[in-house]
Order: C-alpha cells, then structure tokens, then sequence
C-alpha cells in the first residue's frame, strides 16, 4: 500500500470542518436535565432579559410582516415555556413567559415564527433555559 501526499491547506481546511462539526453536535445535544423555575427564579434579572426578548420578537414579527404580510395559520396556544412549579405545587407544569399575541400584528403565524430562533438564543446567550410551544392550528 503506498502513501499520498496530501497538501497541508487541504488538510487543515478538513480538521477546521470536522472540528467545527463536532462543535455544533455538541451544541445541538438534548440535555438530559430541564432547569424547573420556582417563584424566585422569576427575578428582575429574568424580568429584564424577557422584555429584551419580547423587544427582538416583536421587531422580527414587523419585519416580516412588512415585507409578506399576513401569511400563515391561525395558532393557539403557542408562546414560549419554561417549565416551572407553581407556589404550593409539587410538580412542575409549563408556564408561558411570553405569547404570540404580545408580538403579533395579524393573525398568520409565519411573520412571528421567523423570530423564534433569534428569542431563544437570547434567552439561552443570558442562562435561561426556554422552549417554544407552537400551539395548535385554529
């Protein structure tokens, strides 16, 4: 079996891809845990970083609106959860932080949608741990 020469950029490129890879496996990973949120999680710390979000939410849903306009289904129910047990409550059960209808300027769901990404990343960028229900179709 002979060797091949392989040109050092070629093989610098392919260790930065599959190293790059690795990194947004890791990063896509389910955790096993999910952070449950008592009363005093609901701080002003989390107060402020949910405002920030509902502000990079609301300006996404205008944006897309104003460029398609009303597009999409009718949704109910949809918002982002955090899962949290409520005072005098042994289990934790889903708590919306934030609904469509508090960033939504029409009824179609696809121009609040396309923000859902950018609000979870904030969430997670500042240590909160949120997932988005998409509700159900009307």
């Amino acid at each position: 079996m002979g060797t091949i020469q392989i040109d050092q950029d070629v093989l610098d490129s392919f260790k930065k891809t599959v190293a790059e890879s690795q990194r947004r496996e890791e990063e896509e990973k389910v955790s096993d845990v999910l952070k449950v949120f008592r009363k005093k999680d609901f701080d002003d710390n989390f107060n402020r970083v949910r405002d920030e979000a509902r502000e990079i939410w609301r300006a996404s849903s205008r944006k897309e609106f104003e460029e398609n306009g009303d597009t999409g289904s009718c949704i109910m129910g949809d918002g982002f959860c955090v899962m949290a047990v409520p005072p005098r409550c042994r289990n934790a059960r889903e708590v919306y932080i934030m609904r469509s209808s508090e960033v939504a300027c029409c009824q179609g769901s696809l121009h609040y949608e396309k923000g859902v990404a950018e609000v979870k990343a904030h969430f997670a960028k500042n240590g909160y741990e949120v997932y988005y229900n998409h509700g159900r179709m009307d």
